[in-house]
């Protein structure tokens, strides 16, 4: 399998308005091709600017003629802005998101598992313990959201940071977090989040994370509405259910290689 490797380190502007300030390194975008299908591994924090640089990661492999079958997200999160224009350009291209899984349902240790990064890893949150990168919290969170079908256990959520909104006057910065918020609503509202799901992220302080219980994982169906009525008419109930399966995997090659030729179109310029 044919690996690239595409990794950057921004200097964070002190007029940024998305960007917390003690964060500095860019996302890691990792790609894991094989001859039909690509991959791709998201991680470290989101910060201003790797929307852009998802895109062109993109546009690289569209070049190849392959579609996208997996977005793996491994995040501690970051920049809010470019999340939700990652998650959505995640959307278009119809790939599963993987964030980690954790190892039991009693446990705190978590799973992750990447080709390019060495097969499978783990981290303890409560010990320290491994690789601090099997991780999906935050706008990760926003980004996994997006998938065509959504699979992972470890899902942190919290609202936006007024600190995100630097440079500006209290009633500006009032303004653009309403603004913020608003779009970030709407977005869960069109991907299909749950109502619950939506009111506990939006209430959930920016200064704390909130890792969703199995209760309301359970609530996020792992295929959106009329994705899941498309696999029931063509692969039956019990894929559609599962989220998995031969023919689910066949609809989803034939929606993956649709979603990035519409996205070369409409992002090819």
């Amino acid at each position: 399998m044919a690996k690239y490797l595409i990794s950057a380190r921004l200097i964070v502007g002190t007029l940024a308005i998305f960007l917390s300030a003690h964060r500095t390194h860019a996302l890691d975008i990792y790609v894991e091709e094989s001859e039909r299908f690509a991959n791709l591994v998201l991680t470290g924090t989101v910060n201003q600017g790797d929307a852009t640089r998802f895109r062109q990661t993109v546009l690289d492999v569209a070049r190849r003629n392959k579609p996208i079958m997996y977005v793996k997200t491994y995040s501690p999160g970051g920049s809010l802005y470019d999340g939700i224009e990652i998650g959505k350009m995640v959307r278009m291209l119809r790939p599963t998101t993987l964030a980690p899984n954790l190892r039991n349902d009693f446990g705190d240790e978590r799973h992750c598992y990447s080709d390019q990064l060495g097969g499978n890893f783990y981290f303890n949150p409560r010990t320290g313990a491994g690789d601090r990168r099997c991780e999906c919290a935050s706008s990760c969170f926003i980004i996994w959201a997006g998938g065509w079908a959504r699979r992972g256990t470890v899902l942190g959520v919290h609202r936006m940071r007024y600190s995100d909104i630097a440079g500006v006057d209290p009633m500006e910065a009032e303004r653009r977090y309403t603004k913020v918020m608003a779009e970030l609503k709407a977005y869960f509202q069109e991907i299909s989040i749950p109502d619950a799901i939506i009111s506990r992220n939006m209430a959930t302080g920016s200064d704390i994370l909130h890792y969703l219980t199995a209760q309301e994982r359970s609530l996020i169906p792992i295929l959106a509405p009329s994705t899941y009525e498309l696999a029931v008419a063509q692969c039956g109930s019990t894929e559609a259910r599962q989220g998995t399966g031969r023919c689910l995997d066949r609809i989803q090659y034939q929606e993956a290689v649709s979603g990035i030729s519409e996205f070369q179109k409409m992002h090819q310029r």
